[in-house]
């Protein structure tokens, strides 16, 4: 029977700055030994109000405030995730993947559990895991790839060579990218391809 061996995650959040904001959504993807995927998730937090909800992080992920004030309490989101992660507790710690920054959307999640008091129980959920970042795989072994032709929203430039969109692209996978479950989903497949790929990647990328 396939066990679970990492969690990929992505988060959507209410602003890009790293001081201040609410996380929107968190979606997690279980990666098994096999490197095929396993159960997946993705919930929703109503944010405090439209403080750090900037216009920027709107035309990322597409999610306003309007649509998401009729979001789960955050306390609800949270208890939900916990939930979720329950049957994977005594196995820990499992690594956490991530395309581009995995500390980063640990911290919303973080940030959201320490706002409803619930911060211990996460930590016992994550406590040891190592966070894999896809995107330093992928410098590795798909350097040979040209940026995206697809334009950022933000920068109005074109996403780069290793962005998850891009990637995805190379693998074929489908992705409707800043949908929090899309990206994670994107993001395991990923990871799992370039495992079977290159079964002798070893050390600090891993």
């Amino acid at each position: 029977m396939s066990k679970v061996i990492a969690i990929a995650c992505d988060t959507e959040f209410t602003s890009f700055d790293k001081i201040g904001g609410d996380l929107l959504s968190a979606a997690f993807v279980e990666i098994l030994d096999d490197y095929t995927l396993g159960r997946d998730a993705c919930f929703y937090s109503r944010p405090r109000g439209t403080k750090y909800f900037t216009e920027n992080a709107q035309k990322i992920h597409g999610i306003s405030y309007f649509k998401a004030i009729e979001f789960p309490e955050p306390r609800d989101a949270c208890l939900s995730i916990l939930q979720w992660y329950k049957p994977l507790i005594d196995k820990f710690p499992i690594d956490f993947v991530n395309h581009a920054n995995g500390a980063l959307d640990l911290k919303w999640v973080d940030q959201l559990m320490r706002n409803n008091d619930l911060i211990d129980s996460w930590q016992q959920v994550h406590n040891g895991a190592e966070v894999i970042n896809t995107i330093k795989m992928a410098k590795t072994y798909l350097d040979f790839l040209k940026p995206s032709k697809t334009i950022n929203p933000v920068s109005h430039k074109p996403y780069g060579k290793h962005s998850l969109i891009n990637i995805a692209d190379y693998y074929d996978i489908d992705l409707t990218h800043h949908d929090a479950l899309s990206d994670a989903k994107a993001c395991a497949i990923i990871y799992c391809n370039m495992k079977r790929e290159h079964k002798t990647f070893t050390g600090e990328l891993f």
